[in-house]
């Protein structure tokens, strides 16, 4: 019975950082979360790195989906042509450099920004 009570109370604090979800559903908490990855990578003391976490596997995910469907899309300048070399690093640094640069569209969610980045800095031509 302890272990089950352990349990609980473990489980319930694993979502109590993530009771403010709603700060990751726009670009406004996409360039925050992203900015902490950024500092992370460069070296820097991060004290909310589940934020940084985060960016960094949304950037990789929406990469991995944008490398997928844009070799089936007809129209190319709607594809993403990643090239194979592209880091996680290079990625949040893309999507960081076109937040800052595109700061009255941050009301969108991160998925669209991360694709207007890096469909902006790897076009198909």
């Amino acid at each position: 019975m302890k272990h089950i009570k352990i349990c609980i109370i473990c489980f319930c604090l694993s979502f109590s950082h993530f009771s403010n979800a709603q700060q990751f559903e726009t670009g406004n908490g996409l360039i925050s979360a992203c900015k902490k990855a950024e500092a992370y990578m460069d070296g820097e003391n991060v004290q909310d790195y589940i934020s940084a976490a985060w960016c960094v596997g949304i950037v990789q995910g929406t990469k991995n989906v944008l490398a997928a469907v844009s070799q089936s899309i007809p129209e190319r300048q709607y594809a993403v042509c990643l090239p194979d070399r592209v880091t996680k690093a290079q990625a949040v640094r893309v999507v960081n450099d076109y937040l800052e640069r595109n700061s009255d569209i941050l009301h969108l969610p991160p998925s669209i920004l991360i694709t207007y980045a890096l469909r902006e800095a790897y076009p198909c031509d």
